[in-house]
């Protein structure tokens, strides 16, 4: 099993947790809004919003759930030998001696202390299909800054 996938689904699930009690929270309180706009036109605006948080909150559900499929799919095969969702890739940018863990999902979501990225993303289109040793680059959006670097290890 790959270790560092596991890890992350660990913390996935307490996210998910999170998340759900969020958005039953949310639908709570936006059928709450209904009852009280109904007789209150000055309270609409209110229960718009509170929809909407509701909404916002299923669908940062429903992300984080794609996300943990996506990983309870590919945690039990080898770590493949090229970049490729779903791996954790370890780069190192040119000039610095860091390296950076980077995990790559078709499905990507923010986690606290985690770097996810999409192979649609402009690193994730630089490093997919390369193996360790090879280098890449890629342009940062907006600045114009080239980035170099190599992969190090595929987990």
């Amino acid at each position: 099993m790959r270790e560092e996938l596991q890890l992350l689904l660990t913390e996935l699930n307490l996210e998910i947790e999170k998340a759900s009690a969020s958005a039953e929270l949310s639908r709570e309180i936006a059928a709450d809004m209904s009852k009280i706009a109904a007789g209150s036109p000055s309270s609409s605006g209110d229960r718009i919003h509170s929809v909407n948080k509701a909404m916002l909150s299923e669908s940062t559900l429903r992300k984080l759930e794609l996300f943990k499929r996506e990983i309870e799919d590919t945690i039990m095969h080898a770590a493949p030998d090229e970049v490729e969702p779903v791996c954790v890739v370890v780069i190192k940018y040119d000039g610095d001696n860091m390296h950076e863990e980077i995990f790559l999902a078709n499905n990507a979501v923010n986690i606290k202390n985690h770097t996810i990225i999409s192979p649609k993303s402009p690193l994730g289109q630089a490093i997919v299909n390369k193996r360790p040793g090879d280098n890449f680059k890629y342009v940062l959006p907006g600045r114009g800054k080239t980035i170099n670097g190599s992969i190090v290890k595929i987990k």
